[in-house]
């Protein structure tokens, strides 16, 4: 048997028996490491499917034929995925063809493939929000509360510029640091993301920060 995608493939149990028809009733457990396509478009409101493919590294579809037992196929209620509920499993079979003949000279040959897709989702996406990006919220307060007081001569004059340009640095440090953390969480993606969304609001309203201080600051100098 050969996982697709799998890597670290490891035979832990194998049972043949002879049923009272003669049939060959046989199970096997095997564990590897399987890459995955993740779509964190949504992060962390993710939706993902895990996908189990195997076929016979030997013999072609002619010789064997997987069916997949869409009735007695699930999981078992007591697995825990850390940060994830699993909401279903969906099997099925399917004839491969690869596009090569591995240089045997035979023909591109056909394999039967069977494929489990396991639903899952993200437990607790509200808290994983709230604190995957919470140095992006206080960044968004401070740039606020900045152009508040921008906004309001008085308030404007009474806070020395040195400290409203600490709040948006501040500011800054904040998101920068998050960011690495959200990088490090979740895989790269072709697609723009929640994340990315996020990200690219929080630091465009430092940098409008950053250039109202500056502009009003010059503006009121340029007044005396």
């Amino acid at each position: 048997i050969e996982i697709i995608g799998g890597r670290d493939l490891k035979l832990e149990s194998n049972f043949v028996e002879t049923l009272p028809d003669g049939r060959i009733y046989r199970t096997a457990k095997y564990t590897a490491t399987i890459s995955q396509d993740w779509n964190v478009r949504f992060y962390p409101f993710d939706k993902q499917i895990i996908k189990v493919i195997f076929e016979s590294a030997l013999v072609n579809e002619d010789e064997l034929h997987f069916i997949a037992d869409t009735k007695n196929s699930g999981f078992e209620s007591s697995i825990n995925i850390p940060g994830w509920d699993i909401k279903n499993i969906d099997v099925k079979t399917y004839p491969y063809k690869y596009q090569t003949d591995w240089g045997s000279e035979l023909g591109a040959q056909t394999y039967s493939r069977f494929e489990a897709n396991i639903n899952i989702e993200r437990s607790a996406a509200i808290r994983t929000f709230s604190t995957s990006f919470l140095g992006f919220f206080v960044g968004d307060i401070l740039t606020g509360a900045t152009m508040l007081i921008e906004s309001f001569s008085p308030i404007r004059q009474a806070i020395p510029p040195v400290v409203r340009m600490n709040m948006v640095t501040g500011a800054l440090f904040g998101a920068v640091g998050n960011k690495y953390s959200i990088d490090n969480a979740i895989p790269p993606t072709k697609h723009t993301s929640l994340p990315d969304v996020i990200q690219l609001g929080t630091f465009s309203s430092i940098a409008m920060a950053f250039a109202t201080i500056i502009t009003t600051e010059t503006l009121t100098r340029m007044a005396y």
